[in-house]
């Protein structure tokens, strides 16, 4: 389904944003099923990264769901319009906890093949986040959790690698500030 064929499109990701309000748990999880499908289609990006702020809320905190098929769909999400305008890198790492759960995401030892995806996906979004400067600082906190998974999980190392690698040229470029002696 591409989105720019259908003039009533706006409507219904109105319509779908709505229905994320809902109490009903299955709800959500169709209507977060229904925006990874619509993510899928080249192009949807550009509505997927318009809709409000409380879109991006409601996927980081889908984050820490215990349903990992809702996780992996909130990722899915996230990671393709992670690499859009740096505009868009910011709002979503300005949601409170995006950038620890992410790290949270990548510490956790994958045991399944979706949780493995999982790892993988918060890989590729942290690092597509990584490229906008007022992010680093963010990751910076992060650093020697970063530093721990590149070193044991072979399969998102080099992502978490480049990242770290990015971390360090950025701080090499900030203006240092003189040491204090103790």
């Amino acid at each position: 389904l591409l989105l720019n064929e259908y003039p009533i499109a706006t409507n219904l990701l109105t319509t779908l944003m709505e229905c994320l309000n809902s109490t009903d748990p299955n709800i959500c999880e169709i209507v977060i099923e229904t925006f990874r499908r619509l993510s899928l289609s080249a192009g949807n990006e550009v509505f997927l990264e318009n809709l409000p702020q409380s879109f991006l809320k409601h996927l980081v905190n889908l984050l820490v769901i215990p349903n990992p098929e809702t996780r992996e769909a909130a990722l899915e999400i996230l990671c393709p319009i992670s690499d859009r305008k740096l505009a868009t890198k910011m709002n979503i790492a300005k949601e409170p906890k995006c950038i620890k759960r992410l790290v949270a995401l990548l510490c956790a030892t994958p045991d399944t093949v979706i949780e493995e995806k999982i790892s993988k996906l918060a890989a590729l979004t942290l690092a597509k986040l990584s490229l906008a400067p007022s992010i680093k600082d963010q990751l910076m906190i992060y650093e020697p959790e970063l530093v721990m998974v590149a070193s044991s999980n072979k399969k998102i190392s080099e992502t978490v690698c480049n990242m770290l690698a990015e971390l360090d040229s950025y701080q090499l470029k900030k203006p240092h500030f003189q040491a204090q002696s103790y």
